[in-house]
């Protein structure tokens, strides 16, 4: 792992709470090889992660909750389905992987097999650019400025890296219709990046008309 890569993960482990919610609570092992969910219904289950006992094997240090909740999202580019945690009994659980050459996966959503992953293009500050693609495909479904593309100059990615919070990341809207990956959904004309409608790879843009709250009409898409 390279120095960018490092410090891109660190910052990811940040993250761990920032899609928490009071219905469930997920947790990775001391040594890495153990998954934890806990719901507000008293259920706790636990499943070993295949091929953890491998001196090879990945030993992962955090562990957070899709913002639909479908998915646990592990420290790089894998995850596990909620539905298969909750019913693994004595089987492993093998992590999936979102495509072969994603970067730090930042948000799943199963039901429309939509994920958003980022590339760090810039250190100081931390800036990133963002994948949104079909889970096993590494093709970018956007083309706007924050979409990162493959083989793009350095001085020209770095252009229109964005930051985030890191109690804000990026997010898949839940009915998979809409990404904000640049964290907090924000429809405004001066966004950047905004909010990007899968369908169309368009922005979403709200015009103020000094009577509706266009923060409210914008999250609103995310509820």
């Amino acid at each position: 792992m390279n120095f960018k890569s490092f410090f891109a993960l660190c910052f990811f482990i940040a993250l761990i709470n920032a899609h928490a919610s009071a219905h469930e609570e997920v947790s990775i092992s001391n040594d890495g090889n153990f998954v934890n969910l806990k719901s507000n219904k008293s259920e706790s289950h636990q499943c070993r992660l295949k091929g953890s006992d491998s001196k090879n094997a990945p030993k992962y240090k955090a562990v957070r909750l899709s913002f639909d909740r479908s998915a646990v999202l592990l420290d790089n580019a894998e995850y596990l389905a909620v539905a298969d945690i909750k019913k693994c009994e004595a089987k492993r659980l093998k992590p999936l992987r979102v495509a072969p050459k994603a970067g730090l996966l930042a948000d799943i959503n199963l039901s429309s097999g939509i994920y958003i992953s980022l590339d760090v293009v810039g250190l100081t500050p931390l800036s990133f650019l963002a994948t949104v693609s079909k889970i096993k495909s590494d093709k970018n479904l956007f083309k706007l400025p924050g979409a990162y593309r493959v083989g793009g100059r350095l001085s020209l990615l770095q252009k229109y890296g964005f930051s985030f919070s890191e109690i804000k990341p990026p997010i898949i809207s839940r009915d998979g219709r809409y990404v904000s990956v640049g964290g907090a959904p924000d429809c405004s004309p001066d966004a950047f990046p905004g909010v990007w409608k899968i369908d169309g790879g368009k922005r979403v843009i709200f015009e103020r008309d000094g009577i509706e709250d266009i923060g409210k009409k914008c999250n609103a898409l995310f509820q």
